[in-house]
């Protein structure tokens, strides 16, 4: 996109099975001068009732280590 960030769908199989009460999701930011990347993970667990809010560590250190591995660049 123009505006510097990617954003993926939710995710609700992240942890190998299909869960409908927790989701993931990352976004991706774009520094200007697209030379910097900030990687960040979105988690949510329901309880019934609502979605508590949080972000999934593995997801967002498994992002970093393919988005590296990928580019070259190093994410924030």
């Amino acid at each position: 996109k123009e505006n510097g960030y990617i954003r993926t769908a939710w995710l609700y199989t992240w942890t190998g099975e299909l869960r409908k009460d927790y989701r993931v999701r990352a976004t991706i930011k774009f520094s200007q001068d697209r030379s910097k990347i900030e990687v960040k993970s979105e988690a949510n667990y329901y309880t019934g009732k609502d979605w508590m809010i949080g972000s999934d560590t593995a997801l967002l250190e498994t992002l970093k280590a393919d988005i590296t591995e990928i580019t070259g660049q190093v994410t924030k």
